[in-house]
């Protein structure tokens, strides 16, 4: 069994992985950024990277994720350069893992699940969400946003969060296009619509997705 855990940053996605983990037998979490962080360690994709963003991003021979992260969460099109490197080599690692695993229960939580193949495989999805200023506050003491004095530095950190806001309005849109694929099985859905259930109650932006798609506004 696969369990997959979405949603925003800051919202959670690895306390209830590690909880899930710590009250459930046979169940193991992979965490997918740090696989993301692993795969920098390989040599063909060390080279890549250094042909695509320059010398600038190594220290002692090794990529620096801090440099790196500054090109990237800048420039949209940087981060795509950055995915289409990694992303084939996190797959292998990912589909090892699941390969290796199949007698146990995995949790993956990772912001991009509905992105890739892995959210379709999912057996049970969860998708989590709080309050914005829960999600900043959250960030700001993990990440040390708040001792960040440099005033360059500050404006990354702001455009990184208007990134992932992009992103993150693509999961609600991957859980909205998957479920009403399930639900209609290819035919029209008419009339009127009624939105139920706790998800569609607190989750304002979920239920707004939904509008979106089937043009009921």
């Amino acid at each position: 069994m696969i369990i997959g855990i979405c949603g925003k940053s800051g919202c959670g996605k690895s306390t209830l992985a590690n909880k899930l983990v710590q009250t459930c037998e046979n169940t193991i979490n992979l965490d997918i950024d740090k696989i993301g962080h692993n795969v920098l360690n390989i040599e063909e994709v060390q080279h890549e990277l250094v042909n695509s963003f320059g010398n600038n991003i190594l220290n002692n021979n090794m990529i620096d994720r801090k440099q790196l992260g500054n090109i990237v969460f800048a420039s949209r099109l940087e981060m795509k350069k950055l995915s289409h490197i990694t992303w084939k080599h996190m797959q292998i690692q990912i589909d090892k893992f699941l390969a290796d695993t199949k007698d146990k229960v995995v949790v993956l939580d990772w912001l991009l699940l509905p992105k890739t193949k892995y959210f379709k495989m999912c057996d049970i999805k969860i998708l989590l969400d709080i309050p914005y200023e829960t999600r900043m506050n959250r960030a700001i003491k993990r990440d040390n946003i708040s001792k960040v004095e440099n005033k360059e530095i500050l404006i990354l950190f702001i455009k990184m969060v208007m990134t992932l806001a992009t992103i993150e309005a693509s999961i609600f849109a991957a859980v909205v296009n998957q479920t009403i694929s399930g639900l209609a099985c290819g035919k029209p859905i008419r009339g009127h619509v009624a939105f139920l259930g706790g998800p569609l109650h607190f989750l304002s932006e979920l239920k707004a997705s939904f509008i979106r798609t089937l043009k009921l506004d």
